[in-house]
């Protein structure tokens, strides 16, 4: 597999807006730009942020220790089925998940995401990656993020699309995002 080329170039001209009739639509049917396991996670905060970052580096260290990290990933995702949604990640794939919530957590509104098969198996990418719509973030902060956490920003099908070469820029741009907005924000 060879690494993106990390851009951040977020042409607001180039993206469709997301209505909210829309995604009242795709909530009621769980289906929303080709992800059929659409959830919306627009009222995620700044603590779940910090839980999924702290939850999904246990997960990531644990499957990176395993002798088959694909199938430890698979074991992992079966497992989470049974906890509450907040245990669980959201359902999301484990490496892009608290770049998902942070992305929420900011204002936006996630539509799709992957984690690139970071631990083998098939997946719709080749490299970490989430589709949003921008909402309410200012574009000018996600390019700061972006460029300072050294992921990719662009537009991918009239949506926004971050990605990173790995899961770990993920997580570097969900722990960014935390300590420049959250902060004052997290309830303990």
């Amino acid at each position: 597999m060879t690494a993106p080329e990390i851009r951040q170039n977020l042409d607001l001209s180039l993206l469709e807006i997301l209505s909210d009739e829309a995604l009242d639509a795709a909530d009621d049917v769980g289906e929303l730009d080709g992800n059929q396991h659409y959830s919306d996670l627009s009222i995620a905060t700044w603590d779940d942020v910090r839980f999924a970052l702290e939850r999904e580096a246990s997960l990531i260290e644990e499957i990176a220790r395993a002798l088959d990290p694909a199938a430890a990933e698979q074991t992992a995702l079966e497992a989470r089925d049974d906890d509450d949604e907040r245990e669980a990640l959201w359902h999301l794939d484990i490496g892009v998940a608290a770049a998902v919530v942070a992305l929420n957590a900011l204002g936006a509104h996630t539509v799709l995401s992957c984690n690139g098969g970071a631990f083998g198996g098939s997946h719709l990418r080749d490299f970490p990656s989430i589709r949003f719509c921008p909402r309410r973030v200012r574009v000018e902060v996600l390019l700061e993020l972006a460029r300072d956490s050294d992921v990719g920003l662009d537009v991918e099908e009239h949506r926004a699309l971050l990605y990173g070469r790995s899961i770990e820029d993920m997580q570097r741009f969900a722990a960014l995002a935390l300590e420049r907005f959250g902060r004052d924000q997290i309830q303990e």
